[in-house]
């Protein structure tokens, strides 16, 4: 599994009042702004954090998951479709594989006494980039 990585919160998708079985829609773009390609998936939780699993959820994300190349955005859509009257509060989260945007050392044993520390490129290793975040638009 990937770090999890918070993102900037979008302001909440404030749905108007809406009919049973009618339709409501919010759209965004969301880009992958770093060198790599990635992969994403969209889930639909309760305020909690715990996934909506419900057959009756009435949001739903397209696309749900996909594969973004380096600067590619796509448009996102949320829709919700009530088949109840009740109200709602769910919050969608971004599932992306293997995004971490810290930088990580290699732990190295001390210098023995006299020697000076290595550099890394000394040893071949560059100290890695942080990972830039997909933008939410």
């Amino acid at each position: 599994e990937g770090e999890v990585a918070e993102l900037p919160a979008l302001p909440p998708f404030l749905f108007s009042e809406t009919m049973m079985y009618r339709e409501r829609v919010h759209k965004f773009k969301f880009k992958n702004t770093s060198k790599s390609s990635i992969e994403y998936a969209w889930r639909v939780c309760f305020p909690d954090g715990q996934e909506d699993m419900e057959a009756e959820n009435p949001f739903s994300i397209e696309p749900s998951d996909g594969k973004l190349q380096p600067n590619e955005t796509v448009h996102i859509t949320v829709k919700f479709a009530p088949t109840e009257v009740d109200t709602f509060e769910r919050k969608i989260i971004c599932d992306i594989p293997n995004l971490d945007t810290r930088i990580v050392k290699t732990p190295r044993p001390a210098p023995e006494e006299g020697e000076k520390e290595p550099l890394a490129e000394e040893e071949g290793e560059a100290i890695p980039e942080a990972q830039q975040q997909p933008v939410l638009e």
